[in-house]
C-alpha cells in the first residue's frame, strides 16, 4: 500500500513538473511537443511491429525450410521403399518371362540405387546437428544395403530362370527382416519430423503471443503517458487563450496598464 502511495505521489510530481514545463512554452512550441511525442509513440509501435513480423517470418522460414522439407524428403524415401518392394515382387512374378523379369530387375536396381543415394544426401544435409535423424537414417541405409545384398542374387536367379516364382517368393519372404527394419526406421523418422513440426508451430504461437503482449503493453503505456500530457497541454493552451482573450478585452476597453507577455 505504501509503495502504491509513493508511486502515486511520484507520478503527480512528474505531472506537475510537466505542467510547469508546458506553461513556460509558447502555444506553438506546446503543439510541436505534442506532435513530436505522438509521432515518437507511433514510431515506437511501428518498430516493435516490424521486429515482431521479422521474428515471426524468420521462425516460419526455419519451419518450412528445415522441418517441412525434412518431412517431405523422408516421405519420398518411404514411397521409394514401397516402389522397391513392388519392383521385387514384379520381378518374381515374371520368373517365366526372361525379358520382363530382366526389365523388372533393372527397375529394382535403379530404385534401390536411387534410394541409397537420396538417403545419403539427406544424411549429408543434416550434418552433425540432428543426431537423432542421422542415427535413424544410418539405420535405413544399412538396412537397404543388407536388403540389396541378400535379394540381388535371388532376383538374378529368377531372371535367369533358375528359380520358379513360388520358390523365389518363399525365399524372398525369409529375407524381409532388413526391409522391415528400414520401414520401422522410416516410421520413426516421420514421427520425429512430425514432432519437430509441432514444436515449430508451438514456437510460432509463443512468439505471436509474446509479441501481442509487448504491443499491448506499449499501446497501454502510450495511452497512460499521452492521456495526462494531452489533458495538460489542452488545459494550458486553453488557459493561454483565455488570458489572451481577457487581455484583448482590456485593451479594447482602453485598459493599457497590464504588461503583455509574448506567447
Amino acid at each position: 500500500m505504501l509503495r502504491i502511495v509513493s508511486l502515486y505521489l511520484a507520478f503527480t510530481q512528474e505531472i506537475a513538473a510537466v505542467s510547469s514545463f508546458l506553461d513556460r512554452l509558447s502555444i506553438k512550441h506546446r503543439l510541436y511537443c505534442g506532435t513530436l511525442f505522438g509521432l515518437s509513440m507511433l514510431i515506437l509501435i511501428g518498430i516493435t511491429s516490424f521486429y515482431s513480423l521479422e521474428t515471426t517470418r524468420s521462425t516460419v522460414e526455419d519451419v518450412f525450410a528445415s522441418r517441412v522439407q525434412t518431412l517431405n524428403q523422408i516421405g519420398q524415401l518411404r514411397v521409394q521403399l514401397e516402389q522397391l518392394q513392388v519392383a521385387e515382387k514384379s520381378t518374381i512374378i515374371q520368373a517365366d518371362n526372361f525379358n520382363l523379369a530382366k526389365q523388372m530387375l533393372a527397375r529394382w536396381e535403379q530404385i534401390s540405387v536411387q534410394l541409397l543415394s537420396d538417403t545419403q544426401a539427406l544424411i549429408d544435409s543434416k550434418g552433425q546437428v540432428d543426431a537423432n535423424y542421422i542415427s535413424l537414417l544410418e539405420k535405413i541405409k544399412a538396412a537397404i544395403v543388407q536388403y540389396r545384398n541378400e535379394l540381388r542374387p535371388l532376383l538374378t536367379d529368377v531372371q535367369n530362370g533358375l528359380l520358379l516364382a513360388t520358390e523365389a517368393g518363399a525365399n524372398a519372404e525369409e529375407k524381409r527382416l532388413a526391409i522391415e527394419a528400414a520401414q520401422q526406421a522410416l516410421a520413426q523418422s516421420i514421427s520425429l519430423a512430425e514432432k519437430d513440426m509441432d514444436q515449430g508451430r508451438s514456437n510460432i504461437e509463443q512468439q505471436a503471443a509474446s509479441m501481442k503482449a509487448v504491443m499491448a503493453m506499449i499501446v497501454g503505456l502510450s495511452i497512460i503517458i499521452m492521456l495526462p500530457i494531452t489533458v495538460l497541454m489542452v488545459k494550458s493552451i486553453t488557459q493561454s487563450l483565455h488570458q489572451a482573450r481577457q487581455i484583448a478585452q482590456r485593451i479594447a476597453a482602453g485598459d493599457l496598464a497590464h504588461d503583455v507577455r509574448s506567447p
